[in-house]
């Protein structure tokens, strides 16, 4: 009977150990591998995930950009500054001015025609841009005009016969002594000093703005032009003043 009790007893404890165990919760381990399990199940064949704590990478501190380098600048000096050298003044030289240009060869003229003595000629040429024209030339002696020269050109090809010369296209006349201005054709009869004196008056007057002036001198520095067109004339536009083709000096023998 006593043994009997005993046994009973054994059983007793046995039971209440095995109830008190049930009733314990799981550990923390325990509950996070579990959850690490269903979370790699659900993710996928393929997809492992570390157990444990997750490391945490420091973040390396971000480098400031080094600023940009500004190109140098060079500062000129101010002006007064006396540790600075003077910079050099440079004044350009101001143009001629076409009365100027007109004096200089004046001065020219002089000086050549004392050396020929006042015996010289000049041509005088107008020719149209379809091609005729004419020419005066004027014969200078010891400074007064001595003989005038005019001939015409039509500008159309002249049949000439072999071992002939040429004859005249148009009008052709020579005047001397008494004849001089005879003839209304031709360039007026005026000596060099007399056409200077025209190109300065030229210069001298203030021209309007549909006048354009063109002044023109030779290799040695003579007038050969000093005049003003009309630029609302497109052809063949009168030519006011003065416009010498060409100057001739007789050599004077030394």
């Amino acid at each position: 009977m006593r043994t009997i009790g005993l046994i009973m007893l054994a059983t007793f404890v046995a039971l209440l150990a095995s109830c008190g165990h049930g009733d314990q919760k799981p550990s923390a381990e325990a509950t996070a591998t579990a959850r690490t399990e269903k979370e790699t199940s659900e993710q996928g064949p393929g997809t492992r995930r570390q157990a444990g704590p997750q490391s945490v990478d420091q973040a390396s501190p971000k480098k400031e950009p080094s600023p940009a380098v500004e190109p140098a600048v060079s500062i000129a000096p101010e002006a007064g500054d006396p540790s600075q050298p003077a910079a050099p003044e440079s004044t350009p030289e101001p143009p001629t001015s076409n009365q100027t240009q007109l004096e200089r060869s004046l001065q020219t003229w002089n000086d050549l025609k004392a050396k020929c003595g006042g015996n010289y000629s000049y041509k005088i040429r107008w020719s149209s841009w379809v091609g005729f024209g004419h020419e005066t030339e004027v014969v200078v002696r010891d400074n007064k005009v001595a003989e005038r020269r005019y001939r015409e050109w039509s500008g159309r090809p002249v049949m000439v016969a072999p071992g002939k010369p040429p004859e005249p296209e148009g009008e052709t006349w020579t005047e001397q002594g008494e004849q001089l201005g005879s003839h209304s054709k031709g360039a007026p009869l005026k000596t060099l000093d007399q056409l200077y004196g025209e190109a300065k008056t030229i210069l001298d007057q203030k021209l309007e703005p549909h006048l354009r002036l063109y002044i023109r001198f030779d290799d040695r520095g003579l007038l050969k032009s000093c005049f003003y067109v009309d630029t609302r004339i497109a052809d063949d536009a009168p030519q006011t003043g003065v416009v010498i083709g060409s100057i001739e000096l007789e050599k004077v023998e030394e």
